[in-house]
């Protein structure tokens, strides 16, 4: 029970001491924040039904912030999530939800290889990438990417879908998870962006 208690103490004061490493953060050169604000967006989207599968297409643009860049360089793993739902419209009622995805990735620094580890959370796929910017090239697009079954719409109803993405805060250690609920620079999401569902 000693033994346990230390150890559970040992990880507090890890944690502890990385979220203290981090506070005094310098300006962090990083060519994935030169000269751009942060903040993460969706650039485009597109659909299109494929053997009865509406498949998606979509474009991100997205700049960590230094605080957040500064974390994965101390090894906090961050995780993005890419959130799509699928809406049906109703004239005399409120839309209704039919479908929610989430595409999620973590990203790791992986020391010893003085790399980057991109895990795909959804397929299981793992990427290893020699920088950041390499990292958030990938992010960036979703390629025919099966987003929902097109026999779940009903053929006389009018649906549209919308994206967001955004690191999920949630997913923090939890001192860190504290800081991110108060700054903007940890909680980064984008705007939601919403186009018709042809189906």
């Amino acid at each position: 029970m000693t033994a346990l208690l230390r150890q559970s103490a040992t990880h507090l004061l890890t944690v502890l001491g990385l979220c203290f490493c981090l506070l005094p953060l310098s300006g962090v050169a990083d060519d994935a924040i030169a000269g751009k604000a942060p903040g993460f967006e969706v650039l485009f989207s597109e659909t299109e039904v494929v053997d009865e599968v509406v498949r998606l297409d979509a474009g991100f643009d997205l700049t960590l912030s230094p605080e957040l860049i500064e974390a994965i360089n101390k090894g906090v793993p961050i995780t993005i999530n890419i959130e799509m739902e699928v809406w049906r419209k109703r004239a005399y009622w409120l839309d209704d939800e039919v479908a929610r995805v989430v595409q999620a990735y973590t990203i790791t620094y992986n020391d010893l290889t003085r790399g980057y580890m991109l895990d795909n959370l959804n397929s299981g796929a793992h990427f290893q990438l020699p920088s950041l910017e390499a990292v958030l090239w990938v992010v960036s697009a979703l390629s025919d990417f099966p987003f929902i079954d097109s026999t779940l719409l009903d053929a006389r109803a009018s649906y549209y879908y919308r994206i967001r993405l955004g690191v999920d805060v949630e997913s923090l250690p939890v001192p860190l998870r504290v800081m991110a609920f108060i700054s903007s620079r940890w909680h980064l999401t984008s705007d939601w962006y919403k186009w018709p569902l042809p189906h």
